[in-house]
């Protein structure tokens, strides 16, 4: 399970998640660089002593965006479970952000903007689903891939 630890409870979810172990509770925190795999599993603890685990939430929102476009059952296609919990609210907020094109010194790049708005999903978010759907894949398997998909270990 991926635990957000990039709030206002940093340490009480490092503490839950050195209670709970590796296995079962994983802390992770965003990161908006550009590329980023979606999910790097560190391959030593932090000094907080837990593998904190950085989402490429840029990267993430490409691939999902991406996904929601293909209106076709097949290989991409979201499907949704038919639930209160997916409702208009929930889609308008999970597609609130734009992906813009910015210049830095003439030289153009993309951002993702809310513009100025707090998103909170109204459930869950789908990046930590798909993250623990990728961590479901990992844990059947007896040792740690070196690169699964868009999961990577960092420093190899």
């Amino acid at each position: 399970m991926c635990i957000d630890s990039g709030s206002h409870f940093t340490d009480e979810v490092y503490t839950f998640c050195r209670q709970q172990g590796a296995d079962w509770a994983i802390p992770v925190k965003g990161s908006s660089i550009a590329g980023k795999a979606i999910a790097t599993f560190p391959k030593t603890k932090n000094k907080k002593g837990v593998y904190l685990t950085l989402v490429g939430s840029d990267t993430a929102k490409e691939l999902l965006y991406q996904r929601f476009r293909i209106l076709e059952p097949g290989n991409g296609y979201c499907h949704w479970s038919v639930s209160d919990c997916f409702d208009e609210d929930y889609f308008r907020q999970i597609t609130a952000e734009e992906k813009i094109r910015k210049y830095k010194n003439g030289v153009p790049y993309f951002q993702w903007d809310a513009k100025g708005r707090r998103i909170e999903y109204s459930c869950f978010s789908e990046m930590e689903r798909r993250l623990q759907a990728i961590e479901r894949e990992i844990s059947k398997q007896k040792k740690r891939p070196r690169q699964y998909g868009l999961y990577s270990i960092k420093g190899v």
